[in-house]
């Protein structure tokens, strides 16, 4: 096998490919989950609305991190991750704080 065959199969990866790979991510996972009309919008399986202002705190956002997990099949933890990241930071809560 030559070596174009090669990286064909085993997708050899570069910083620049790399790169590129996470942005194409992020982009999918933008498309998935973002802000339209002061709400949060989750479009895996189906459209899924959520008013910002139902997570708009700590207790709120995990109230919803557990509906999330426990009641839609089509949530993964990579997604998951996406939508307690962009709920805190539209909403200003600091998430990284440790007690």
């Amino acid at each position: 096998m030559d070596k174009k065959n090669i990286n064909k199969k085993f997708k050899i990866f570069n910083l620049k490919n790399l790169y590129r790979e996470v942005e194409k991510h992020q982009k999918k996972l933008s498309s998935q989950c973002y802000i339209e009309n002061d709400c949060i919008i989750l479009n895996v399986c189906y459209i899924y609305e959520i008013e910002i202002s139902r997570c708009n705190t700590k207790d709120k956002l995990l109230h919803w991190v557990h509906h999330l997990l426990t009641t839609k099949s089509w949530i993964n933890i990579e997604l998951l991750i996406f939508f307690i990241e962009l709920v805190a930071k539209h909403c200003n809560l600091d998430i990284y704080k440790s007690y």
